[in-house]
Parts: C-alpha cells; structure tokens; sequence
C-alpha cells in the first residue's frame, strides 16, 4: 500500500511494532537498496486484513495494528469491498514497476499460500469454526494469484497449498491461527521453492 510517513505506533511486542512502523514508513524500498537481493519472496496472507485509509496513505489493519496504541477514528476499507480490490491491483502494479525501478534483475516469488481450513496434527484435522469466513477470504486470495499470473507471468508462482498436510498443527506455539501452517508443510514449501528456483 501506499506510505504514511508521519505516524509511529507503538507496542508491547517491540518486533511487531517494527513491522507495523515498517509498513506505515514504507521502509522495504529503502531496505531492497541497501541489501540488493536477487529474489523478493512474498505471499498475500496479509492480505485478509481490512485496509486503513489515512491521511493520503494506506496501512494494513494487521493483527499487529489492533493491538497498537492507536485511538483516533480510522477510515476502514473492507477486504471484501470493491473498493479495496481496486487499490490492491492498482498498489500491486505500482509494488512490481518500484521492484524494477530497484533493480530491473530483481526476481519477485508469489508463494500461493492460503488461510488453512483445518487444525490438528498428522493424524487428526479440525475444521476451523469460521470457515466460510476462511473460505471468503481464500477466495479473495485466489482472485489475487490470479490477477498476478494474468498481469505478470513473469513472475514465479509456487503453490504450496498443494502441498501434503496444509493445515495448523494444534500445538503451534504461536497459537491456532488459520494463518499459522505447520512446520512440516513448511519445510515442504521451502523444497518446492528450492527445486523451481
């Protein structure tokens, strides 16, 4: 999304106020010059978040940015509006010509990932109470993917949801979030990008 500089957040978790700082800043431009990587790895998970509109800029109503200090009304663009698929399209053609601004060589990787729709371990899996609300959500995600095969195949696209066993692992130290997979479909993840690079 587009940057709003003049904000700073804070947070009890310093890390997740980084990462909400960081996307207000719009700081990954300045990190992408400095550190001049060959391949960019992005998924669209956080994309299942509302989108604030503030002062000219956009930032991500994360689950980072609820547990902020912020108080002020926002104005909040829904996920699932048409407005919102608008501004995503428009912020993702504008995120592509930046990266080749940067460095015309750079390589983006689309990881296809989506919310899990179950929970458990390797024997057993759990529907997840809201899921048609990860079923929406996923298929916004999908319609993402989508837009970018159709308007940049020259990106690489790895869909690991077609990996074996894409679910939470129930014990997930971080907590049972459809956004957490488990650490075996990770590493197969990892494989899959290892063997299309």
């Amino acid at each position: 999304m587009y940057p709003v500089h003049e904000l700073t957040i804070e947070h009890k978790n310093k890390y997740r106020e980084i990462m909400v700082n960081r996307d207000i800043q719009s700081s990954l431009w300045s990190v992408l010059k400095e550190c001049n990587p060959r391949y960019i790895f992005i998924d669209l998970i956080e994309e299942r978040f509302d989108v604030i509109k503030y002062n000219g800029g956009y930032i991500t109503k994360s689950d980072a940015w609820e547990e902020t200090n912020y108080s002020e009304n926002l104005t909040i663009i829904p996920r699932l509006s048409q407005e919102c698929d608008v501004l995503w399209k428009e912020s993702f053609v504008s995120f592509v010509n930046n990266v080749k601004m940067v460095d015309e060589n750079m390589r983006i990787v689309v990881i296809e990932n989506y919310l899990s729709e179950t929970y458990g371990d390797v024997n057993t899996q759990t529907a997840y109470p809201d899921i048609e609300y990860i079923k929406n959500i996923n298929k916004k995600l999908s319609e993402y993917y989508n837009f970018i095969s159709v308007a940049f195949p020259e990106i690489i696209r790895i869909e690991a949801y077609k990996c074996n066993n894409y679910y939470t692992d129930c014990k997930y130290e971080y907590g049972v979030q459809s956004s957490h997979l488990n650490d075996c479909v990770n590493r197969d993840i990892a494989d899959l990008i290892y063997n299309k690079l």
